[in-house]
């Protein structure tokens, strides 16, 4: 693994003698972290008590490396000899395991999501992989989806029917579902016209329906298609996209995309927003408001004072962030705050926000770093180490202390207890 990067070797020395993990450290330098990991073995080959080998093969690092590549594989990228990558693997409890194209190879594959009708997501799920790695990986094998099933499989007129005219399916959205040509589609649709069937003048005479066109595009790209055609048997399509988070979850007790659920979201989004984010036809929209009666609400009066106010004021978030989670433009934020006199001002300074007791905590006894401190709330790195000469001159102990630093993991997760901690009271 070669780097044409430039990184400052003591910089990095005096990373790693804080703690901070490889991973920390390009996040901390918005750097490539593949291209650091490369300096840093290089480094760890001249001086390994300076750059320790754990920094840079941690625990949730060599998991996923032990996926799909063999161990001197790794030892190379890491700088290091492939037994001390085997001691690793023990002290981390980690198995070793054989690469993942050796355990999935074209026979196991093709018996899986051919002949046992597995999903991409299912086998991924089974071999603890990506679902994009096992696309790629049927691609290379030549295993495809058309292999499956038969093109028309046992779909019946009402299912056709339910499909073509009540969600309003395109031809090739149809064929993309049954894993056939759209001329067999085509027939298909023929035929069951044709039929003598109650159904069939309505499926004769379906005009193109535009309601649910990029949704229906959306569910095919996210689901397989056959669990998609199993689904849509008994489930809505709204159903179907929640559950694959197309769409976000339902509004308690609500049918999704029906004129009370149009009255909800009315009240939390504007109408392009609420097409886009649902994935609907704007013809759809205006024509359920004029049917039922329902009228937009303007922006300001659908923000709340007080949830914006503990937003920006107490957890310190921007307002492209408060827009995002109110489902309104970043303008329309910027208003509200100007009309209701929230403003930046008012916010509490890193002193009061990062106290001498917090600081404790978080340094001596969840062990970040100081640069993982200073990620936390978003404050420069020397502003955070002159804090921490301020509580050392109350408290020794922290001024010996030496942090170890937390995983990625973790201080994602201490980031998002942050940005939601003062929201009970809003």
């Amino acid at each position: 693994m070669k780097t044409n990067a430039s990184f400052s070797k003591e910089k990095i020395k005096a990373m790693a003698s804080d703690g901070m993990t490889v991973s920390a450290m390009a996040s901390e330098l918005n750097v490539n972290e593949d291209e650091l990991a490369a300096f840093y073995a290089s480094c760890y080959k001249e001086d390994k008590s300076s750059f320790p080998i754990r920094l840079l093969v941690t625990k949730t690092w060599l998991a996923e490396k032990l996926i799909s590549e063999p161990i001197d594989r790794i030892a190379r990228e890491s700088g290091c000899s492939p037994t001390l990558i085997k001691n690793l693997i023990g002290t981390y409890g980690l198995e070793k395991k054989q690469s993942l194209s050796k355990q999935l190879t074209p026979e196991v594959l093709y018996t899986l999501y051919v002949e046992d009708r597995l999903s991409d997501r299912e086998i991924a799920r089974k071999y603890n992989c990506s679902y994009e790695y096992l696309r790629k990986l049927r691609k290379r094998y030549h295993i495809s989806y058309d292999q499956r099933r038969d093109p028309f499989h046992d779909i019946s007129i009402e299912y056709f029917h339910k499909l073509h005219v009540g969600y309003g399916f395109k031809l090739n959205q149809i064929a993309k579902l049954l894993g056939c040509t759209q001329y067999q589609a085509r027939q298909l649709r023929q035929k069951f016209a044709n039929a003598d069937h109650p159904l069939a003048d309505e499926i004769k005479e379906q005009v193109r329906d535009y309601s649910f066109i990029d949704l229906i595009d959306k569910l095919l790209d996210a689901v397989e298609p056959a669990v998609l055609y199993e689904l849509l048997k008994d489930h809505t399509l709204a159903q179907a996209a929640e559950m694959y988070g197309v769409i976000p979850p339902a509004e308690p007790g609500v049918e999704t995309f029906s004129s009370d659920w149009l009255a909800i979201m009315l009240r939390k989004m504007q109408v392009p927003q609420i097409i886009k984010t649902y994935h609907l036809g704007k013809t759809f929209v205006r024509d359920m408001m004029k049917e039922n009666r329902l009228t937009r609400v303007p922006v300001l009066d659908r923000l709340d004072e007080n949830v914006v106010r503990t937003l920006f004021i107490d957890n310190h978030w921007d307002d492209k962030q408060i827009a995002e989670a109110l489902s309104t433009s970043v303008s329309s934020v910027v208003l509200f705050r100007s009309q209701k006199g929230i403003k930046r001002s008012h916010r509490q300074k890193l002193l009061a926000r990062l106290d001498a007791e917090r600081f404790v905590h978080l340094y001596m006894e969840e062990g970040l770093t100081l640069p993982q401190i200073a990620e936390l709330f978003d404050a420069p790195a020397s502003t955070v180490s002159s804090l921490k000469k301020k509580y050392a001159a109350l408290e020794p102990a922290i001024a010996a202390h030496r942090s170890r630093g937390v995983t990625p993991e973790k201080l994602a997760f201490l980031k998002k207890q942050l940005k939601f901690e003062n929201m009970s009271k809003a």
